[in-house]
């Protein structure tokens, strides 16, 4: 699985073995590209909208020629 960078010129963070996706690093009307298996795509999915619900926050998944695209919307 390959999972892109935050687009705005966010600054990665260090890598921590527990944070898989930058999720907690978007800002609003920011959008990440992951690409990989079909469940892996599904998993990265449903960790975004868990990962929302436990913060108060909206995400929405789209999935393209075989890549997905997670948009942040609050």
């Amino acid at each position: 699985m390959k999972i892109g960078q935050i687009e705005t010129g966010v600054k990665p963070q260090k890598h921590h073995w527990r944070k898989k996706y930058p999720y907690g690093d978007m800002e609003v009307g920011q959008s990440v590209v992951i690409t990989g298996s079909k469940e892996e795509r599904e998993r990265a999915c449903s960790v975004a909208h868990s990962y929302g619900y436990r913060n108060n926050k909206k995400f929405t998944c789209r999935t393209k020629n075989g890549e997905m695209r997670v948009h942040r919307l609050s």
